[in-house]
């Protein structure tokens, strides 16, 4: 299927929705992440999450595009760092490898989530 988006030959945002729920799953039992999820109602940020990831698969983003600096500088505040982001990334494999998305897309997506890593983190 040449021509067409990660995005695309994943399923769409049927996929993507999907991912982001294993993936939530996933970040809410981590013992490394579980104090930045306390007291943030994990549904709210859902939505949130599914547009960033869409865009990971490939999709353009809707609107203008988050500001990922500020959207995480309470998070950095409270200790979010190099170690965080790794478990983060480590569970986004898991999640594809569980869906089966090998090779080149997977390394899309995490490549994509890796460049993110310098801006989430305030530097």
């Amino acid at each position: 299927m040449t021509g067409t988006s990660l995005y695309e030959r994943l399923g769409g945002e049927a996929a993507v929705s999907a991912a982001v729920v294993l993936l939530h799953d996933r970040l809410a039992r981590s013992p490394a992440l579980l104090s930045f999820f306390r007291g943030v109602e994990m549904r709210d940020r859902l939505q949130v999450h599914i547009s960033f990831v869409m865009t990971a698969f490939g999709r353009a983003p809707e609107g203008r595009p988050r500001d990922l600096r500020s959207a995480h500088a309470r998070l950095v505040a409270e200790g979010l760092g190099d170690a965080h982001f790794d478990a983060i990334v480590a569970a986004m494999a898991e999640v594809l490898d569980e869906l089966g998305v090998e090779g080149t897309d997977r390394d899309q997506v995490l490549d994509h989530i890796e460049s993110t890593r310098v801006e989430v983190l305030g530097r």
